[in-house]
Order: structure tokens, then sequence, then C-alpha cells
């Protein structure tokens, strides 16, 4: 079953689109870079937008694992079965 991920309302002003090896990414949440080692991702299915379960993201060709940052995942503990 999926949910709605709600982003921050601040999400294009913290985005800084980190890439590269000292950066996972942007936070699918709040947008602030994560480090590889605060990473986690969660699985996403970019159709919606929608956080989708690991076994439901092998049947959806358009999702894929995207970093969500330790703080947000503390702050949405309702995300963690999304997690991979």
């Amino acid at each position: 079953m999926a949910t709605t991920i709600q982003t921050s309302p601040n999400y294009f002003r913290n985005y800084d689109g980190s890439t590269g090896p000292d950066h996972a990414g942007p936070c699918v949440v709040c947008g602030k870079g994560v480090t590889p080692r605060q990473a986690r991702y969660l699985m996403v299915d970019l159709a919606t937008y929608d956080a989708v379960t690991p076994e439901e993201a092998k049947t959806r060709p358009e999702s894929g694992g995207h970093p969500i940052g330790a703080d947000c995942l503390r702050r949405h503990p309702e995300l963690k079965p999304y997690i991979v």
C-alpha cells in the first residue's frame, strides 16, 4: 500500500543537487544534501510520487530508490516500511 510523500515547503530553497562521491544526492523529503553514510533509500513510484514497499517496487518499472536523510526519517516514521 503506497503512501504519499509530503515534501518540505522549503524543498527548493534547500535543494542543492548534491551528487558525487561525497553525496548520495538530495533528500527526497527536504532537498538537503545527504552523505552516503547518512543515506537510507526510500522506494518511490515516480509516476505518482508515492512511497512503495520494496516488494511493490519490483512490479513498478517507474520506481526506484531515492535518498532520505536520517533526520527526515526520524521526523516521518511512517516512511520506515518503504526503506531499503
